[in-house]
């Protein structure tokens, strides 16, 4: 008998649960507050027996999805990608069988843009004291955006995706390295950058020939040892001058050939397409930052031979395993001295 009215009492805190997040639900659906009325809907769901609510639950989601893909298209308008992607992504989840949201997902094309970066100095001078300290690169985009990725200070390793709507091939040449800094952080007191490398928006001031991926008749893998020798070869330590950085380019049978008074360090070592499913692989191979033994404040950049576990290293997180298989042929992009 115990057991019984144990056993009522829980299904009865159970449908009270329930009644109350539906009760929530419909109170926000009459306040046109569309996402949270189907998230206290599903929650009435999630606890309820038989699908009770699925209906509602159903019903909201088909509105919060409209709502977004409104929103979608305003972004797009207003040239705001990344929120025009978050979202986009948002009404996937909401709405997998909505037609007219897999045709705009198939305009987006997926970049990784990864490297390793090897910092070499003598004296950085005083370093306050801080909670927490990353090494970190700031990567240039074709959408005047500038990501930021953590590197690595085990293995020097940096990597971060990114999404293009509607992309150019030439597009893929944008991708550059614009800063190397170190942030601190003291969650007390202060957060402040100590800025090694500045690059700024590097300037193309000359362009030959256009930027043609040409398909493979067989798709290959990324191996190690696969960047020429030509591409890093040629590459010799340049002082950074930030924001005075200009390049000129001219392009013939899959190479890029770059040449600037400056040194163009900070663009992509090699660029890998795959055009079927719409996923691109910018490397910037490695990237020596040395510090001048003489004028600690002035840094230099070069390009290395290819790190033997740079692929590898890729490879072990399986999460960007599609984006090192190609269909098109390699885009190498050399330095002139």
């Amino acid at each position: 008998m115990k057991k019984l009215v144990g056993v009522i009492i829980l299904i009865s805190l159970l449908l009270s649960g329930c009644s109350y997040n539906y009760y929530i639900g419909t109170q926000l659906e009459k306040q046109k507050r569309y996402e949270e009325a189907h998230l206290a809907y599903h929650k009435a769901l999630v606890r309820s027996w038989f699908g009770l609510y699925k209906s509602d639950t159903d019903r909201m989601a088909k509105l919060v999805s409209e709502d977004m893909q409104e929103r979608y298209h305003r972004y797009l308008d207003n040239g705001n990608y990344a929120m025009a992607y978050d979202v986009l992504n948002r009404v996937i989840e909401l709405d997998p069988e909505n037609k007219e949201i897999q045709e705009e997902y198939q305009k987006w094309a997926h970049i990784l843009i990864a490297g390793k970066l090897h910092l070499s100095f003598d004296h950085l001078g005083r370093i306050p004291v801080a909670d927490d300290m990353r090494l970190e690169i700031e990567i240039n985009t074709p959408q005047k955006r500038v990501l930021t990725s953590t590197i690595d200070i085990q293995n020097s390793l940096f990597f971060i995706e990114d999404a293009i709507y509607e992309m150019k091939p030439e597009d893929l040449l944008a991708y550059t390295i614009r800063s190397v800094k170190l942030e601190i952080q003291n969650q007390a007191l202060f957060s402040r950058d100590i800025v090694f490398a500045s690059f700024g928006q590097a300037k193309l001031v000359k362009k030959q020939g256009a930027l043609v991926l040409q398909p493979l008749s067989t798709p290959q893998i990324i191996a190690k040892g696969a960047i020429p020798s030509t591409v890093w070869s040629k590459s010799i330590a340049r002082q950074v001058f930030a924001n005075q950085n200009k390049y000129s380019m001219a392009i013939h049978n899959q190479v890029v050939h770059v040449s600037s008074a400056q040194g163009a360090s900070y663009l992509p070592a090699a660029i890998y397409a795959n055009t079927k499913t719409k996923q691109y692989f910018i490397s910037f191979n490695s990237v020596l930052v040395k510090q001048n033994r003489v004028k600690q404040s002035e840094w230099k950049v070069q390009r290395e031979k290819e790190d033997e576990d740079y692929i590898s290293l890729l490879k072990g997180n399986y999460t960007l395993l599609p984006y090192l298989q190609y269909t098109n042929k390699p885009v190498y992009i050399e330095l002139a001295n």
